[in-house]
């Protein structure tokens, strides 16, 4: 098939580089047309075999590298027309690269100058954002970076050799950080899918973690602003909320789960916790979203090292909690004192809901225990208690005291105890010697901060409660120790599996099993 007028238009695109006047409308719709047709291959036969006969012209390729030159050493001052045919020029690379494999005759020199020229111009392009205030020219730009790294992946996944990985990686990470300020939910997820490959290829994945995994660091921030992610974000139902949204946190959540065996990705997520958690709580919060969905989604992968998943959690955890425990008993806040609160119970919250959701994985269980993690939550439990304001709804209207606002964290912690003691007398009995039984009939309450607690209380007053008589012994002699046993708590106690009796003048209690039946059916 000859490609004489293929090879008209781009000689044309070339002049047009070197200055020479000509109908700008005209030539991109003449090589729209082309881009169209090999866009088309994987639809239609006859523009398979057209776009591999294009693949297979040496003067097409020599042609695009000569536009590529001419793109390269112009000056960093791009009109609109610029950047729609330097666009064009590198979405007819991408679509002949793909059919290159078929041609075969693409020679190595030709594609290592190709490769080097796109770096090049994606680097362009990201100095023309830096410089240019106009925002659909940025876009525009955005998306030429965006193609040229198509073909650099494109041309890595046909050679592998270490040049085409180093301008590969080079790329995506200078795209990403253009991501930070620039785009939006449209470009960013034009690159995710390539982005899951590289993570769990052995060949790129190590050059993605260098420099202290700042490319990472800069994939969170990326996405924290262009989801506008907040504490109010509904993962359970964000499927249905919101596909888009939900199909970013996915892929992200399966290009990230290959890089745990590493190690390095949650090392250096943890010294940007540690260094200025304030300052890193966007991409640390949607760092974590990333996490829940690692293990939470019904397409969880099987394969997820849950160990160093939950490990790398609990390291988090105890930083959080030391500054969340520090400022709760602070008496004396000032406004920065409130915003990093605020900071810090947005990012407690998901920490907590991975541990939750961990829970059902054996060797985390043990290794929960193993940091004597029952004593550390009774204790996080017992301080928030004391210094936060319980309001039902008849107090809505009354001004608030002077305690704080840390709400659903309880509700969490209780969660995660209820687990733990279920079937397991020695964090049964952990529970009561740190205080714990106490607290938790406390709770049983209607909160309007922690609208769930009250049914979380009661079955984990259950597990708390069933064949641990040290127990029931210690719920039954609240009274005696002036531990007020009301009408309220006997009916806690009743939805809980046990009912209290007077015999001989103490208090006792007596498992109902009609009661249990009940709770368990439901």
């Amino acid at each position: 098939m000859k490609t004489v007028k293929e090879c008209t238009v781009l000689v044309a695109v070339d002049n047009y580089f070197q200055g020479e006047k000509c109908d700008v409308e005209s030539l991109i719709e003449s090589l729209g047309t082309i881009i169209w047709k090999t866009s088309m291959m994987m639809q239609n036969k006859a523009m398979w075999e057209y776009t591999i006969s294009l693949s297979k012209c040496e003067d097409i390729w020599v042609l695009t590298i000569e536009i590529l030159k001419k793109i390269e050493h112009k000056e960093i001052s791009f009109s609109e027309n610029d950047l729609r045919l330097i666009k064009g020029i590198t979405l007819l690379i991408r679509n002949l690269s793909i059919s290159y494999r078929e041609s075969n005759r693409h020679s190595h020199t030709i594609n290592i100058l190709q490769n080097e020229y796109l770096v090049k111009i994606l680097h362009n392009m990201f100095c023309f954002i830096d410089v240019n205030t106009e925002v659909a020219l940025q876009l525009r730009a955005l998306d030429v970076m965006i193609v040229c790294f198509h073909c650099l992946f494109n041309c890595y996944k046909q050679a592998r050799d270490s040049l085409s990985i180093e301008l590969l990686t080079q790329s995506l990470k200078c795209l990403i950080s253009k991501l930070q300020t620039v785009g939006t939910l449209c470009e960013l997820k034009q690159i995710l899918p390539q982005l899951e490959h590289l993570c769990s290829s052995s060949d790129t994945k190590k050059l993605l973690l260098k420099d202290n995994c700042e490319f990472f660091l800069n994939i969170f921030r990326s996405i924290s602003r262009i989801l506008n992610v907040n504490p109010q974000i509904d993962i359970q139902n964000l499927r249905e909320i919101n596909p888009d949204h939900y199909q970013v946190f996915l892929t992200l959540a399966k290009s990230i789960v290959h890089l745990f065996d590493e190690g390095t990705l949650a090392v250096n997520m943890f010294k940007s916790a540690q260094t200025d958690p304030e300052k890193n709580s966007n991409s640390l919060f949607t760092f974590l979203i990333v996490l829940q969905f690692a293990f939470s989604t019904e397409e969880q992968e099987n394969d997820i090292d849950y160990a160093a998943l939950g490990l790398m959690c609990l390291e988090f955890y105890e930083i959080f909690e030391k500054n969340c425990i520090e400022l709760l008993e602070n008496r004396k806040m000032d406004q920065e004192d409130w915003n990093k609160l605020a900071c810090y119970h947005r990012i407690i919250i998901p920490l907590l809901d991975i541990v939750s959701n961990l829970l059902p994985y054996k060797l985390f269980l043990e290794t929960l225990k193993s940091y004597n993690f029952v004593e550390k939550i009774v204790c996080f439990l017992q301080i928030i208690e004391n210094n936060t304001e319980r309001r039902r709804l008849k107090d809505l209207e009354s001004p608030m005291g002077d305690k704080k606002v840390f709400g659903n964290v309880k509700t969490i912690l209780i969660e995660i105890i209820t687990y733990l003691v279920h079937n397991d007398k020695e964090s049964q009995d952990l529970v009561r010697e740190n205080g714990g039984l106490i607290l938790i009939l406390n709770n049983c309450n209607l909160d309007v901060n922690e609208p769930f607690i009250r049914e979380r209380c009661i079955l984990c007053l259950k597990y708390l409660l069933e064949n641990n008589a040290e127990n029931q012994a210690f719920v039954a002699s609240l009274e005696p120790k002036k531990v007020e046993v009301t009408q309220e708590n006997e009916k806690i106690l009743e939805k809980s599996g046990y009912e209290v009796e007077i015999v001989d003048g103490k208090v006792k209690l007596k498992k109902t099993n009609d009661l249990i039946g009940k709770i368990e059916g439901n």
